[in-house]
Protein backbone atom coordinates (compact mmCIF):
# COMPACT_ATOMS: atom_id res chain seq x y z
CA UNK A 1 0.00 0.00 0.00
CA UNK A 2 1.54 3.65 -0.40
CA UNK A 3 1.99 5.58 2.71
CA UNK A 4 -1.19 7.91 1.41
CA UNK A 5 -3.43 4.89 1.42
CA UNK A 6 -2.39 3.94 4.85
CA UNK A 7 -2.64 7.19 6.69
CA UNK A 8 -6.39 6.91 5.33
CA UNK A 9 -6.94 3.79 6.26
CA UNK A 10 -5.44 4.61 10.22
CA UNK A 11 -7.54 7.86 10.07
CA UNK A 12 -11.03 5.84 9.26
CA UNK A 13 -9.97 3.77 11.74
CA UNK A 14 -9.42 5.92 14.33
CA UNK A 15 -12.20 8.13 13.58
CA UNK A 16 -14.63 4.66 13.87
CA UNK A 17 -12.48 4.34 17.23
CA UNK A 18 -11.33 0.80 16.01
CA UNK A 19 -8.01 2.65 16.79
CA UNK A 20 -8.23 4.31 20.38
CA UNK A 21 -5.55 3.36 23.03
CA UNK A 22 -7.87 4.06 26.00
CA UNK A 23 -10.71 2.52 24.79
CA UNK A 24 -8.12 -0.78 24.83
CA UNK A 25 -6.52 0.13 28.31
CA UNK A 26 -9.68 0.45 29.65
CA UNK A 27 -10.87 -3.21 28.38
CA UNK A 28 -7.61 -4.59 29.53
CA UNK A 29 -8.17 -2.93 32.95
CA UNK A 30 -11.70 -4.46 33.17
CA UNK A 31 -10.13 -7.83 32.27
CA UNK A 32 -7.61 -7.37 34.55
CA UNK A 33 -9.59 -6.38 37.64
CA UNK A 34 -12.87 -8.21 37.12
CA UNK A 35 -11.68 -11.40 35.44
CA UNK A 36 -8.26 -12.09 36.61
CA UNK A 37 -8.42 -10.13 39.75
CA UNK A 38 -5.20 -8.46 39.38
CA UNK A 39 -4.72 -4.85 41.92
CA UNK A 40 -3.99 -2.05 40.89
CA UNK A 41 -0.29 -1.96 40.17
CA UNK A 42 -0.17 -5.13 37.80
CA UNK A 43 -3.01 -4.05 35.92
CA UNK A 44 -0.98 -0.78 35.41
CA UNK A 45 2.31 -3.01 34.41
CA UNK A 46 -0.06 -4.97 31.92
CA UNK A 47 -1.28 -2.01 30.08
CA UNK A 48 1.96 -0.03 29.31
CA UNK A 49 3.32 -3.45 28.12
CA UNK A 50 0.85 -3.27 25.75
CA UNK A 51 2.43 -0.02 24.58
CA UNK A 52 -0.22 2.32 25.97
CA UNK A 53 1.58 5.85 27.02
CA UNK A 54 1.70 5.81 30.26
CA UNK A 55 -0.74 8.78 31.34
CA UNK A 56 -3.49 6.68 29.16
CA UNK A 57 -2.70 4.04 31.31
CA UNK A 58 -3.15 5.75 34.26
CA UNK A 59 -6.14 7.42 33.66
CA UNK A 60 -7.94 3.93 32.27
CA UNK A 61 -6.90 2.01 35.54
CA UNK A 62 -8.09 5.34 37.73
CA UNK A 63 -11.47 5.13 35.90
CA UNK A 64 -11.80 1.54 36.08
CA UNK A 65 -10.38 1.37 39.68
CA UNK A 66 -13.05 4.33 40.38
CA UNK A 67 -16.03 1.69 40.52
CA UNK A 68 -14.14 -1.34 42.43
CA UNK A 69 -13.90 -1.25 46.22
CA UNK A 70 -10.00 -2.64 46.42
CA UNK A 71 -9.94 -3.66 50.25
CA UNK A 72 -13.06 -6.03 48.82
CA UNK A 73 -11.17 -7.52 45.73
CA UNK A 74 -7.85 -8.09 47.86
CA UNK A 75 -10.24 -9.95 50.35
CA UNK A 76 -11.77 -11.98 47.74
CA UNK A 77 -8.08 -12.92 45.96
CA UNK A 78 -7.32 -14.07 49.78
CA UNK A 79 -10.27 -15.79 50.85
CA UNK A 80 -9.62 -17.96 47.45
CA UNK A 81 -6.00 -18.09 47.67
CA UNK A 82 -6.61 -19.65 51.39
CA UNK A 83 -9.73 -21.94 49.79
CA UNK A 84 -12.09 -24.29 51.51
CA UNK A 85 -13.30 -21.49 53.35
CA UNK A 86 -10.36 -20.88 55.49
CA UNK A 87 -9.85 -17.80 57.55
CA UNK A 88 -6.48 -17.91 58.91
CA UNK A 89 -2.70 -18.96 57.79
CA UNK A 90 -1.41 -21.10 59.85
CA UNK A 91 2.25 -20.18 59.92
CA UNK A 92 5.11 -17.41 59.17
CA UNK A 93 5.90 -19.90 55.80
CA UNK A 94 2.26 -19.58 54.38
CA UNK A 95 2.49 -15.74 55.73
CA UNK A 96 5.35 -14.95 53.34
CA UNK A 97 4.26 -17.20 50.48
CA UNK A 98 0.43 -15.60 50.46
CA UNK A 99 1.86 -12.18 50.89
CA UNK A 100 4.21 -12.53 48.12
CA UNK A 101 1.43 -13.85 45.71
CA UNK A 102 -0.70 -10.81 46.61
CA UNK A 103 2.29 -8.34 45.97
CA UNK A 104 2.77 -10.07 42.82
CA UNK A 105 -0.58 -9.57 41.75
CA UNK A 106 -0.73 -6.08 42.21
CA UNK A 107 -1.71 -5.21 45.59
CA UNK A 108 -0.58 -2.19 47.73
CA UNK A 109 1.97 -4.16 49.86
CA UNK A 110 1.00 -1.97 53.22
CA UNK A 111 -2.49 -3.13 52.49
CA UNK A 112 -1.54 -6.76 51.88
CA UNK A 113 0.27 -6.64 55.28
CA UNK A 114 -2.70 -5.26 57.32
CA UNK A 115 -5.56 -7.67 56.17
CA UNK A 116 -2.62 -10.66 56.63
CA UNK A 117 -1.34 -9.60 60.15
CA UNK A 118 -5.25 -9.94 61.16
CA UNK A 119 -5.72 -13.22 59.66
CA UNK A 120 -2.19 -14.54 61.15
CA UNK A 121 -2.48 -16.95 64.15
CA UNK A 122 0.16 -16.47 66.23
CA UNK A 123 1.02 -13.99 69.37
CA UNK A 124 4.16 -12.61 67.36
CA UNK A 125 3.56 -10.85 64.05
CA UNK A 126 5.25 -12.02 61.11
CA UNK A 127 8.32 -10.25 60.19
CA UNK A 128 8.12 -10.52 56.50
CA UNK A 129 8.10 -6.80 55.79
Amino acid sequence: MAPTTIDQVVARLREGRALDDLRTARASARTDVIIKRHGRRRVLRQIEALGIDRDLAHQAVDEVFGDVDEGDLLERVLARRLGQGRQFIADRAEYRRIYAYLVRQGFDPSAVGTLLRGRFRSDAPPDNE
